[in-house]
């Protein structure tokens, strides 16, 4: 009995050395590829110092070195898994036309991209279509709401289960590929929708709510640059709402009613940071000629102090 029980404590305590060394090699093993992160970022700082650079000032800025040291070591194996399959299509909305926007898109798409290649999917050129009398947001806007439901459209009758589209203006910061790795890997199971770029209105209603390091709950997103929508019940839902642009509220355009989509559902899921931005020139829908935009993002914003 007394041979039985020393065994017994022996392979008890080695079981403990055992748990207490991966558990020593586990956070080991995550600060040191986020040191490894954080020299990379550092470098590419260095090399586009004087240049646009996606975070102003964090070259100087000393908190920009805790977002690596902070990263979990889960986030960091995950940060190596491939997710070419994550979501089942990729697209960029792109009108025929505008070969040239569709070739600056792809000539700027990460050499790094972590995704499913994007697909060419034409848009619907506005001032090649009838436009009904009682709309009065213009003829752009017109084509940009037809173009994202025939992406809807096309997807639901491909039986597609998630979706990821970007329109061709969509821009990508210099750390996309491993950042939309840390998002998604932090990303509730309950997720309706998601931004990747944006602009979060509402705030002095809902603020943006933080649930992990890189993901937060939004109440409202504009823009449609780079979402994506999971489910094709989801996908059904939400082309039903948007059906009627006649029970829209006036002067809305198709991201001002998925605004009040999102307001009535829980699944709606933000980066920490903006990684997709909208780069400059002229825009298909309004016509005018407008600059590079990266809006505030859900990290600055969710603090009371932040208007």
């Amino acid at each position: 009995r007394q041979i039985e029980l020393t065994i017994s404590g022996s392979l008890q305590a080695a079981a403990r050395l055992s748990e207490s060394r991966y558990m020593m090699f586990s956070k080991l093993r995550g600060v040191t590829f986020g040191v490894l992160l954080m020299l990379y970022r550092w470098e590419q700082s260095i090399l586009t110092f004087g240049k646009h650079h996606p975070y102003p000032n964090s070259f100087w800025n000393f908190g920009f070195i805790w977002n690596f040291i902070e990263v979990e070591s889960s986030a960091a194996f995950m940060a190596i898994h491939d997710l070419t399959n994550f979501f089942d299509r990729v697209v960029v909305i792109t009108l025929p036309r505008r070969a040239d926007r569709w070739e600056r898109f792809m000539k700027h798409l990460p050499s790094d991209w972590p995704l499913e290649p994007p697909l060419r999917f034409p848009a619907i050129d506005g001032t090649e279509i009838e436009v009904p009398n009682w709309w009065r947001e213009g003829a752009g806007a017109w084509g940009c709401y037809q173009s994202h439901m025939s992406v809807f459209r096309d997807a639901i009758e491909s039986g597609v289960e998630s979706l990821l589209v970007f329109e061709d203006d969509a821009t990508f910061t210099e750390s996309f590929a491993m950042d939309v790795r840390f998002f998604l890997s932090e990303l509730p199971r309950d997720w309706i929708m998601l931004f990747l770029g944006g602009q979060l209105l509402e705030i002095e209603k809902v603020r943006p709510a933080k649930l992990t390091t890189w993901v937060y709950r939004a109440y409202n997103v504009n823009r449609m640059h780079a979402y994506a929508i999971r489910s094709l019940d989801s996908l059904k839902s939400i082309y039903n709402y948007l059906l009627d642009p006649k029970i829209w509220k006036t002067g809305q355009h198709i991201d001002h009613r998925l605004g009040d989509y999102q307001k009535d559902n829980q699944g709606i899921y933000v980066p920490r940071r903006w990684i997709v931005g909208q780069r400059d020139g002229e825009s298909d829908i309004c016509g005018a000629k407008l600059g590079f935009r990266l809006f505030r993002n859900a990290e600055e914003l969710s603090s009371p102090d932040q208007s």
